[in-house]
């Protein structure tokens, strides 16, 4: 009983002081977020204040007015985790507020300061903290005591003349404070010893400087294959993973990502990790050296402070790349800074975590496993653009933005518990083949004088048809300065061209810039025939095409696919959209596997890409004016003109994508062959009407080629019953419980090519895509000439039909199978061909 009178004195007081300082509501908001000009007012009165106290002088002066006080409570409000700052102003009295989150929405401590004016000085009247009043006498002398504790007695005292030394005249805060002229030595001096102490308080989150001496060394007996930076984490995590046996995986993990910032990022991170500085190699993440800077930056920032601390500073970094000079506010360079924080938070906050992520990142071939996609993001933002999409960081367009890029990082493989989980095939969506057709020559990608080709309308149907082109679709560019694309004249001419050339389809159509690319991506936008067709491309192309235009619609495609899945085309009627060139501004091939997957997944309209670009006249390096850094294959996009490409993994992750399409991209004669000439698509149609190709188009018998030497191609899969063509979806279980199921080919070789030579099949190969490989046949020891039984290795004999029948087997158990092949040619610039896929669902479960 005594014990607990004893107690109760005290236990009361601790309750009181609680009930006083912690409260339920926040005094300050955070929810304003901070602008751009903010980041800028902030920047600079903190650097002239630091200017001015580092020079040469006995004063210090400085003038805040209320809009710059505001900014860099902002600021402080940005970068401080859950804290908010504001300030007052009075003709008497600066007032400033602190509401720091202890408990989101539950529990907060709120700290209030009153600065009482003078006439020329200035001191604190009183504070609080919560409900608990501190005399301003108290406060004052707890300042002076913790500067004189860090500093010397000059320092002390001017920090002190600082603080009472602020007059309110004509609306702003001024300071006039007397200082030592050394007063930057004296500084530095006395920071030596805090500097000990940070680094001492710092060093508890870094490894032995032996340990990640170790791994940097391993790196400086390497040579990588290329420049990516997931090639040197991998060759880490092996590393760390061998070293895990016999000790904490965590701080393996630590050690390395240590000695990547020293080997990559900079020698400043070598004397704070206390290793001898290396050269440092400029690698690169998504193809750019700037992203891996700063994934390596904000992973470093994170071991040494926490995640909030490194998402705000690179936060604020990008808002200050919005002002004059600077090189504009980047989400791409943001994705990387929240990715460089999740991979090193990952790393290292759990002996699982460690051991997970080293047994994933051993295994990376690319970067996708801890780095996300950002070609798709807004970049180069400077202060008008940033405030006209977004106002400021606190904004629900900016917030929803944020959140959606965070998403995109924690969807890694590294970060989210769905892993190696891949779409089942039996997402595959039916589409109706097309029965008792004919094969139809098209080509759908060209553009006339109304844009920036060469030719009329007119002058393009007389050459399309003398080349062979049976349907032919004018794409203009949607580019919003090319007013006559699209107008009257344009649909007059499309009609005309309909009318005079009677054995040719003319389509109008669209080269739709894509958001948010702003040009860099472009696809062929196709509409069904009917009354309101030049209504509705208009309609799109005013509203959705994104050409140097600034607008918070076209910041991602999504708005221009539900206007597109929101129209009602008629009964069998339907879009078509097809990504051109794919690779020719990428980074990196994989891009694209990332866009078509969003693509398809926001509408069907999207059916694939093109295998083959346009300007084939163009040879050598630019083939396809892929000028950039991907380059064709033999005239072929790399999505498909390598085996196991990105096309292929799109079809192992049960994307029904189809790719069977060499366009002209015809613009003038200089850089292009005519629409047919070189370039063509095979499609089964009902018959070459605008709707029949459209809708033959979303079923897939289509094949294309270059070269013109194959006169005709059929690819199927027979069974006792049943028939698949390329484009058909067959079933696994069917598949395999007939034991006859077989591939036939039946191919047709042209007796010369497109400039009257002698054609040849040299290469045949039937790809098959399965899960977890691709595998390729070699078909040319299989194929036998309608004449002949014998096998034929090279085909160029006066009989030029040939066919290949194979047993289905466990191919059975494949995503798709495909067909391709090539003619040799003697400038080496070889002419091919490719077929869609048939693709096989397997029964899930």
């Amino acid at each position: 009983m005594k014990l607990k009178k004893r107690l109760f004195i005290p236990l009361s007081l601790i309750l009181v002081c609680i009930i006083l300082i912690f409260e339920i509501s926040p005094l300050v908001e955070n929810s304003k977020g901070i602008q751009p000009q903010q980041v800028r007012q902030a920047k600079q009165r903190i650097k002239l204040f630091a200017d001015g106290l580092a020079a040469d002088t006995t004063t210090v002066r400085l003038t805040i007015s209320p809009e710059q006080a505001s900014a860099i409570g902002a600021a402080v409000s940005s970068i401080i985790p859950k804290t908010a700052t504001d300030f007052g102003f009075s003709p008497t009295a600066i007032e400033t507020y602190t509401s720091t989150t202890l408990i989101p929405r539950w529990l907060f401590l709120n700290t209030t300061c009153y600065i009482e004016l003078h006439q020329t000085s200035s001191n604190v009247s009183h504070c609080f903290v919560g409900d608990l009043p501190l005399p301003g006498a108290l406060v004052s002398a707890l300042s002076y005591g913790a500067t004189s504790l860090l500093f010397d007695s000059e320092v002390a005292k001017t920090i002190d003349n600082i603080l009472s030394g602020w007059t309110l005249k004509q609306g702003s805060l001024h300071l006039i404070a007397s200082k030592p002229r050394d007063f930057k030595q004296r500084i530095n001096k006395s920071l030596d010893s805090a500097k000990q102490v940070a680094r001492v308080a710092i060093s508890q989150s870094i490894p032995s400087p032996d340990k990640i001496q170790a791994y940097i060394d391993s790196l400086e007996n390497q040579n990588f294959s290329s420049m990516s930076l997931a090639l040197p984490i991998k060759h880490l995590s092996l590393q760390a993973t061998v070293e895990s046996l016999d000790s904490d995986p965590v701080e393996e993990n630590k050690a390395f990502i240590w000695a990547l910032a020293v080997k990559y990022a900079g020698s400043r991170f070598a004397k704070l990790a206390g290793v001898t500085p290396v050269t440092v190699e400029p690698y690169q993440l998504r193809g750019r050296r700037d992203l891996a800077l700063h994934f390596i930056y904000s992973a470093i920032l994170q071991q040494i402070g926490d995640n909030q601390v490194s998402f705000a500073i690179g936060e604020l970094k990008e808002l200050d790349d919005t002002n004059v000079g600077g090189s504009g506010f980047s989400f791409a360079d943001l994705a990387a800074d929240k990715a460089g924080t999740l991979f090193a938070d990952t790393l290292t906050k759990s002996t699982k975590s460690a051991l997970v992520s080293q047994n994933l990142l051993n295994l990376i071939s690319d970067e996708r496993t801890f780095m996300p996609f950002v070609h798709d993001l807004p970049e180069g933002l400077h202060q008008r653009d940033f405030e006209q999409l977004f106002r400021h960081t606190q904004s629900d367009t900016y917030l929803q933005y944020e959140h959606s890029i965070l998403d995109r990082v924690t969807q890694l493989a590294l970060h989210s518990t769905k892993r190696n989980k891949r779409t089942p095939t039996s997402i595959y969506s039916q589409v109706a083949p097309v029965t008792n057709g004919q094969w139809y020559a098209i080509d759908t990608h060209i553009h006339s004088k109304y844009s920036d080709g060469a030719h009329s309308i007119d002058e393009i149907a007389k050459k399309s048809i003398e080349h062979g082109c049976d349907v032919i679709a004018i794409t203009d560019h949607g580019d919003k300065n090319l007013t006559r694309v699209l107008s009257d004249a344009w649909f007059n001419d499309v009609s005309a061209a309909n009318r005079k050339y009677q054995q040719l389809t003319v389509i109008p159509g669209l080269e739709w810039n894509i958001p948010p690319f702003n040009g860099r991506e472009h696809a062929t936008v196709l509409f069904p025939n009917s009354k309101g067709t030049q209504q509705r491309l208009r309609e799109f192309r005013n509203n959705f095409d994104h050409y140097g235009e600034i607008n918070q619609r076209l910041l991602s495609s999504n708005d221009a696919f539900e206007w597109m899945n929101n129209q009602s085309w008629g009964a069998s009627r339907q879009p078509v959209i097809i990504y051109n060139h794919p690779s020719r501004k990428d980074n990196n091939a994989s891009e694209n596997h990332f866009d078509l997957s969003n693509w398809m997944h926001q509408s069907k309209a999207v059916i694939g890409m093109s295998a083959a670009p346009g300007h084939q006249k163009k040879r050598g390096l630019y083939n396809g004016s892929y000028e950039k850094i991907l380059r064709t294959i033999h005239g072929f996009d790399p999505v498909s003109g390598v085996i196991g490409g990105e096309w292929d993994k799109l079809l192992q992750d049960g994307k029904r994508v189809l790719s069977a399409r060499a366009a002209s991209d015809f613009h003038n004669t200089s850089m292009d062959y005519w629409p047919c000439e070189f370039s063509s698509t095979h499609v089964y149609a009902a018959s070459p009407s605008q709707n029949d190709i459209l809708n033959a188009l979303h079923a897939g018998r289509t094949w294309a080629q270059h070269g013109k030497f194959i006169q005709a191609l059929e690819f199927k899969i027979t069974t006792l019953s049943d028939t698949f063509y390329a484009g058909d979806i067959a079933h696994s279980a069917t598949l395999t419980q007939d034991e006859t199921a077989s591939i036939e080919i039946r191919l047709t070789l042209n007796h010369a090519d497109w400039q009257a030579l002698p054609t040849s099949i040299d290469e045949l190969q039937l790809v098959v895509i399965f899960d977890d490989f691709v595998k390729p046949i070699n078909l040319i020891p299989l194929l036998r000439s309608a004449s002949d039984t014998s096998p034929q290795t090279r085909s160029s004999s006066s009989n030029k039909i040939f066919y290949v029948n194979l047993p289905l087997g466990n191919m059975a158990g494949a995503n798709a199978i495909r067909l391709q092949g090539r003619s040799m040619q003697p400038e080496l610039h070889h002419y091919q061909f490719v077929s869609n896929p048939i693709f096989i669902v397997r029964n899930t479960k």
